[in-house]
């Protein structure tokens, strides 16, 4: 079988994206597809660069620049240019990026599906187009390959990592209703419409009925299986690894928990707010890969927290679920149907994103740490994720 996959968010980006995609890259060719890859090019030195992230064995990987306002608006790794100066900079292309979003539907990466108009038909006949998101434009740039003829296929299929109008960091309601428009569009061209949020994909099938037909979910596979523990003879480690916008996830009462209990707790991700290190606990920014799979082996307990609204489920959960260690999974949004389906793994300890919910179980997980095993999670295998996707691509 034959894949093209499209991946608008580089396969070199430091990002949760990045490795969603990997994942599914991964788990089809697990199942005997000949994967071709087209990505976006980030520019040189670019923040999200990420040398230690390491390629499936795909059969070919074509990337292509991103150009115009991205290249302005992007962060480099190293400047010479004095803080106060940096710091100025960040804060006028934040301000302009926001405004930005504040009046269109796609972001300042949108000029990188002009690209199509350059590429030729490689005559590769492809039983599958598959385009993924964030970010959207990916969808975009399979359609403008479609419709110019650039590619022979049977069928496209959508992979949406997160929803256009049904995102929870939507507000604007003319936009949200120009997103409806785009979004129907896009899915009535599609022969399948797969996102990685079950709930996701239940509110669309209720909100556009007549496609609920195409519409269905894929959960994310994990890239690799850990079946080590963290090494630490005496007191355990928590580790939060994401980030954790006020807008979006609540980490303040985890940290006020930990705080508390005087528990080892290692943050790393970006933020709006400032959370100060301690003797016990690390707060620290994002970091790449591979410094992050260093930390991942000194850390005994994942914590996993659930987005303030929706039930949109960040993907790092189902990369911890490849390992043997303990997930705190911290419910919020839509708490109780985010329980019920991912009890049905035995697999996570449940609580309240509130203080003492989340110090009850802290302490359950300290005193039966050395007591409990946790599998792996079988259905998240991406040999497993990889036959399923395969299958409902079929249907």
């Amino acid at each position: 079988m034959k894949i093209l996959f499209i991946a608008a968010q580089s396969l070199f980006s430091n990002s949760s994206v990045t490795l969603m995609n990997l994942g599914f890259i991964e788990a089809l060719i697990l199942n005997g597809c000949k994967v071709d890859v087209i990505t976006s090019e980030l520019p040189e030195k670019h923040i999200s660069q990420d040398e230690g992230i390491k390629l499936p064995d795909i059969n070919s990987l074509t990337a292509y620049p991103i150009g115009g306002a991205y290249n302005i608006f992007s962060s480099k790794k190293s400047s010479a240019t004095p803080q106060i100066f940096q710091s100025i900079t960040r804060l006028i292309k934040d301000s302009i990026k926001y405004t930005y979003s504040l009046f269109t539907i796609y972001d300042h990466q949108l000029r990188w599906i002009n690209n199509v108009d350059n590429i030729e038909n490689n005559n590769v006949n492809y039983d599958y187009i598959i385009s993924s998101s964030d970010p959207k434009h990916a969808h975009l740039f399979s359609l403008k390959m479609i419709q110019q003829k650039k590619v022979n296929y049977k069928k496209w299929i959508q992979i949406w990592g997160d929803p256009f109008s049904l995102d929870i960091t939507n507000r604007n309601p003319i936009v949200i209703n120009r997103m409806r428009k785009e979004e129907k569009y896009l899915f009535e061209c599609a022969d399948k419409v797969l996102f990685v949020s079950p709930f996701t994909a239940q509110k669309y099938q209720a909100l556009y009925q007549e496609l609920n037909h195409k519409i269905d979910f894929i959960l994310i596979p994990y890239l690799t299986t850990d079946d080590q523990k963290s090494g630490n003879d005496k007191e355990i480690t928590f580790g939060y690894f994401g980030d954790y916008s006020s807008h979006i996830r609540n980490l303040k009462p985890c940290y006020d928990a930990m705080n508390e209990l005087n528990y080892n707790f290692v943050v790393r991700g970006d933020s709006d707010i400032k959370l100060k290190s301690t003797k016990m606990i690390d707060i620290g920014p994002r970091i790449n890969l591979e410094k992050l799979r260093e930390l991942e082996k000194n850390t005994d307990i994942y914590i996993h927290l659930c987005n303030l609204k929706g039930s949109q489920i960040p993907a790092k959960l189902y990369y911890y679920s490849g390992s043997k260690k303990p997930i705190l999974f911290i419910l919020d949004g839509e708490k109780e149907e985010l329980r019920k389906f991912y009890s049905q793994y035995n697999r996570y300890i449940f609580c309240e994103n509130n203080v003492e919910s989340i110090k009850e179980a802290l302490r359950f997980i300290n005193e039966n740490y050395k007591k409990i095993i946790y599998p792996t999670v079988r259905e998240f295998a991406p040999t497993y994720i990889g036959h399923e996707l395969i299958r409902k691509m079929q249907q």
